[in-house]
């Protein structure tokens, strides 16, 4: 614990001087995680809670008062106090959102698990954000550069500008774009990233070989895979039309439906197109805001291909079972899956 509070505060004070880098951010924002104490100290010294000293004052003492007094030195919270009332006295002038004053200091937009919201940036590129998912803008995003840090899924519509390309960094990508629409799923637990295309182009690197470029071209998705390429039976191996650790293949298009599988979510519709147990996990956790479990045995690897528009989470579970290729139990808001071994 001790440390955890010690990183955040350096964190926090780092941001409040404008010196925070994209990945610290990230950083910060996962330390916060779902503390409260946390959480209302960092709105309060970013604007985004209520903006007066008294509120960013009251939730400094909130945030030392509840720290086990073996923490941090009596020294300390002098220091800490003197920054806090700065940054309140910014505040109540109006001069700040930190984000503004700071040039440096990047701009976040958040989705809790269950939530998915659209956002405009400043260069007027909109994305539609899936459950659990985090954009940070770059210090200097729209004047300097069109940089962001993005981790989940988004669905992205990059306005053009030739003189300044759009550029994502992932846990495993850097995608370079023009003005294009595509789809982009990067959650850190899943094992791969998959860009899809709708239009336009981008090309991406990978860290291993940044000097090559990867174009990747309207109808085609590319999945790049974390650990490896992997067979049907989980195994690492390099299939038809692998690559290093990436392969391009072409965007789905289901019968009856609208647009391309890899975009349906943003109409509402939770697709299983070929996904494997885990992913089926990942994907209920994040539409539906429960933990989902595996089964200690159960076949990681099973295949699933469905789509459901607008249905309850009991309604997905229940179908996906009646084809005999899942069991599950539910207590409250966890979930437990098993698949049987063929």
């Amino acid at each position: 614990m001790e440390q955890d509070e010690n990183r955040f505060e350096a964190l926090l004070g780092k941001f409040m001087a404008g010196t925070i880098m994209p990945g610290e951010h990230l950083e910060m924002m996962d330390l916060i995680g779902n503390d409260d104490r946390k959480q209302a100290l960092y709105e309060a010294c970013t604007g985004s809670g209520p903006v007066d000293q008294q509120s960013v004052e009251a939730a400094f003492e909130r945030h030392w008062q509840q720290l086990p007094s073996r923490v941090h030195p009596a020294g300390r919270y002098f220091v800490w106090r003197r920054v806090v009332a700065a940054a309140a006295v910014l505040l109540v002038l109006g001069l700040v959102v930190f984000q503004s004053i700071y040039r440096g200091n990047p701009q976040t937009f958040i989705t809790q698990v269950g939530e998915r919201k659209s956002v405009i940036l400043p260069d007027g590129s909109t994305v539609r954000l899936n459950g659990g998912s985090m954009l940070v803008l770059d210090g200097g995003f729209n004047q300097a550069n069109r940089r962001i840090t993005f981790r989940g899924e988004g669905y992205f519509q990059i306005e053009k500008d030739a003189k300044r390309p759009f550029t994502i960094v992932t846990e495993g990508t850097t995608i370079n774009v023009l003005g294009t629409v595509f789809n982009l799923r990067a959650y850190e637990e899943e094992d791969k990233i998959e860009t899809a295309l709708i239009s336009g182009r981008v090309e991406f690197t990978l860290p291993a070989n940044p000097a090559k470029k990867i174009p990747l071209q309207p109808g085609k998705k590319v999945s790049v895979y974390k650990e490896g390429i992997r067979d049907s039976s989980g195994t690492a191996a390099l299939t038809g039309g692998a690559t290093e650790n990436y392969i391009v293949s072409d965007i789905t298009l289901s019968p009856g439906q609208p647009m391309a599988n890899e975009t349906l979510w943003t109409a509402d519709k939770l697709v299983f197109d070929g996904d494997n147990l885990v992913l089926v996990a990942s994907k209920l956790e994040k539409w539906y805001g429960v933990e989902v479990k595996i089964a200690n045995g159960a076949n990681r690897e099973k295949k699933f291909s469905a789509i459901f528009p607008h249905m309850e989470l009991d309604t997905v579970l229940q179908a996906l079972a009646r084809t005999g290729s899942l069991r599950f139990s539910r207590s409250g808001e966890s979930v437990t899956l098993d698949a049987p071994t063929d």
